[in-house]
């Protein structure tokens, strides 16, 4: 049905004019370029994946499902990580604060100490005034959550901390300093709190990471995804046409063009439609399209559909097919007879 092909693509996109022959349906045409040639393609996809240690075969849903919930874990385990590290970023920090805020002490316990041993035991056993850090404290409440009454007590790992600082590094530590870096922690804690305690913050911090990779990661497609349902039918590339289709006593059956038979004149000798053998006759003929479906009825109650187009196609000349050949018929099923739906 084609009868000239031009490429007409420039600079501003690809543009392929197909011209077609007069008596060509472009409809079936398309079907036929889709089915037959690259301008459209199918791929499979292998839905096999590991669910719970075990593969398992999913279907779409499933398979959104479970990375969902995949991606539920690595946040979760990830919020946990960065919590634990920013407590214990914090935790130090309020260490170093009351060093900064007792700097006096602090070093005269240290350079009073025979050695880094006596030093730190010095700074455990020591207890300082909660009211000269209590800014500090409430900011990360929830790390010192465990810290009662007037008085602090440092942490084996605050006075190790306080001891890997060299005496100038210490000296030139500054409260505010510390407190915004205390803040920056307070607003973090918070904000990792929210995520394990509340899941829809957790889906909030997914779909925003899932929309800041399609941001730096997607590309415009340049050709489309549609479902398999879609797709092309055998039927779809097949041309209407008009069929007579003929049935015989013996149960041969065929389809002829219609064009086959011409109009005859007057004294004309006619056409015969059917060739048969002496002792078989034709009993049904009508005259439908390619694609009207056809209904037999056999003697034991049953229906059988099928399409023209699927029939067996033969010139005048010829006797067909049997039906048996056709259908799925049983030991001693015949068909009685042949209908075409309008």
């Amino acid at each position: 049905g084609v009868s000239d092909i031009r490429d007409e693509s420039n600079r501003e996109g690809v543009r392929i004019v197909i011209d077609l022959k007069r008596d060509a349906t472009p409809e079936v045409v398309l079907n036929q370029l889709w089915r037959h040639t690259p301008a459209q393609g199918s791929f499979p996809a292998n839905m096999l994946a590991i669910r719970g240690g075990r593969p398992e075969l999913l279907n779409l849903r499933e398979i959104i499902a479970a990375f969902i919930g995949f991606r539920e874990q690595v946040i979760t385990r990830r919020s946990k990580f960065e919590l634990n590290k920013a407590r214990e970023r914090a935790h130090l920090l309020l260490g170093l604060v009351i060093a900064v805020t007792n700097l006096d002490e602090v070093v005269r316990i240290i350079r009073g100490s025979a050695n880094a041993t006596a030093a730190r035991m010095a700074l455990l056993q020591r207890e300082w005034p909660v009211a000269e850090i209590a800014p500090y404290l409430r900011l990360v409440e929830a790390v010192e959550s465990e810290q009662t009454g007037d008085l602090y007590r440092l942490s084996d790992l605050q006075v190790r901390a306080i001891l890997d600082l060299r005496l100038h590094r210490l000296t030139a530590l500054g409260r505010d300093e510390i407190g915004d870096e205390l803040k920056v922690l307070a607003a973090s804690i918070a904000e990792l709190l929210h995520i394990l305690g509340d899941r829809a913050k957790l889906y909030e911090v997914m779909r925003g990471e899932l929309i800041a990779i399609r941001d730096e990661f997607a590309t415009p497609r340049r050709s489309e995804i549609a479902a398999a349902a879609n797709g092309i039918d055998d039927e779809d590339l097949i041309e209407r046409e008009d069929m007579v289709v003929t049935v015989t006593m013996q149960g041969y059956i065929k389809r002829t063009s219609l064009d086959t038979f011409r109009a005859q004149a007057r004294g004309g000798k006619g056409r015969a439609g059917m060739s048969t053998k002496d002792e078989d006759v034709v009993t049904e003929l009508f005259v439908t399209s390619t694609h009207t479906p056809v209904l037999f009825f056999s003697n034991l109650g049953k229906v059988y559909r099928y399409k023209v187009w699927r029939l067996p196609e033969g010139g005048p000349a010829t006797r067909g097919r049997p039906m048996i050949n056709l259908l799925p018929l049983a030991p001693g099923e015949t068909i009685s007879t042949v209908l075409p739906l309008p």
